[in-house]
């Protein structure tokens, strides 16, 4: 098989794969194959980022675990209660992976 067969076969799987992501999900793509807006992007990104928390249930303290795909100079960590009220935010700059020790006591 020549390698323009191949090519032009494979942009065309992934074309059909983008037309499917954009009419079923709307996460679509520019002609370059970059996501059109900043929603799709995170939207793409979220299953790669990670987080733990232990020990769960917390006593007096609790370590937070991260591992991220993209971090800029605004990444912040962002503690809510049950009903979503913000507990406390942390400036996480660009740090990928980390852990992050948190006093409970005061919450």
């Amino acid at each position: 098989m020549k390698w323009n067969n191949y090519h032009s076969a494979s942009g065309r799987a992934a074309q059909k794969a983008q037309n499917t992501l954009c009419f079923h999900y709307q996460i679509c793509y520019d002609r370059q194959g970059q996501p059109k807006s900043k929603a799709a992007k995170r939207e793409l990104a979220a299953p790669l980022n990670t987080s733990s928390i232990f020990p769960n249930p917390a006593n007096q303290y609790v370590t937070i675990s991260y591992s991220l795909l993209a971090a800029s100079a605004s990444t912040s960590l962002t503690i809510l209660d049950g009903l979503g009220r913000q507990m406390e935010n942390r400036s996480m700059g660009e740090t990928y992976q980390g852990q992050e020790l948190m006093d409970t006591r005061k919450l």
